[in-house]
């Protein structure tokens, strides 16, 4: 089989035979080192402005390891960067005919609010695991006087923990929480 390359794409595309949701193809259109490539990153290919046509492989849902190619994705590439997946031909050539410098200005704002993003709930969860790192090798006199009323001043670094605590599973409550919120224009003081 070789190596490849895996291309995420944006949405997920539906296979039009069974209906499954695929959220990434594997390829050897480009070097084939095992990378994984996602809309706005520049791909090494020798296509610096086309299209490229992939084949999505499907089980269609069988028991057995048996994988169809029966549809197509396209790669749309423009200035060696990629900057669509499309589910058929016309779309990817009409995108690349439309994309322009504006449009590369707003793919990367949204790229680079979504980097923002992942890296304030990075932050904000490395703060919080410490913190419940500490919380747990506390007595259990010092953890139950935390959960109470009678916090003293010491006490303000656990504050972030206590709405988990009384929950069964305080890392994946927070986990669930975090995910849903949108922290890339906020700053944080952790």
């Amino acid at each position: 089989m070789g190596m490849f390359d895996t291309v995420v794409f944006p949405k997920p595309i539906k296979c039009v035979t069974c209906g499954k949701l695929h959220l990434d193809v594997q390829t050897k259109q480009f070097d084939k080192t095992m990378t994984s490539y996602k809309v706005g990153d520049i791909v090494p290919t020798n296509v610096i402005h086309g299209v490229i046509e992939e084949i999505l492989s499907c089980d269609h849902g069988s028991e057995g390891e048996k994988y169809y190619f029966d549809q197509k994705c396209y790669f749309v590439i423009w200035h060696g960067i990629l900057i669509e997946v499309a589910g058929n031909i016309d779309k990817a050539k009409n995108k690349l005919e439309l994309f322009g410098v504006g449009d590369l200005f707003f793919l990367y704002q949204a790229l680079f609010k979504e980097r923002n993003d992942f890296q304030a709930k990075y932050r904000r969860l490395k703060s919080w695991v410490k913190s419940y790192r500490e919380f747990e090798q506390l007595s259990k006199e010092e953890q139950q006087r935390i959960r109470s009323e009678d916090r003293e001043l010491k006490d303000i670094g656990y504050i972030d923990l206590l709405p988990y605590l009384s929950e069964e599973n305080p890392l994946l409550s927070f986990l669930e929480e975090l995910e849903e919120s949108d922290l890339s224009d906020k700053t944080l003081l952790f």
